[in-house]
């Protein structure tokens, strides 16, 4: 739908759709918005969880002139999960 020029059409939709509002539908979303020049609305809908998507809303920032926050949030480690134990393993006798 974007590609044939109805992009507030295809926004509407994906906003709309069950599923909407999963990581990867906002940056699908936040793309389209940003290739139909509308960056700031694509940073505004990124920007509910940073962290997650600093890949994508970096560069958008600095595309708005934004650098020290883009800096920022490009410097900032993201939380790692503490790693899972082995399944089955036990360093109790049996062996």
């Amino acid at each position: 739908m974007a590609a044939c020029g109805r992009l507030d059409e295809a926004i509407a939709d994906a906003k709309s759709h069950p599923q909407g509002g999963g990581p990867y539908a906002l940056e699908g979303l936040a793309r389209l918005l940003a290739e139909a020049g509308r960056p700031e609305d694509a940073v505004a809908l990124l920007d509910t969880d940073r962290l997650e998507h600093t890949w994508l809303l970096g560069p958008l920032l600095v595309e708005l002139g934004r650098i020290e926050e883009a800096m920022s949030l490009l410097r900032t480690p993201r939380p790692q999960a503490p790693p899972q134990p082995p399944i089955g393993y036990s360093d109790c006798p049996p062996f």
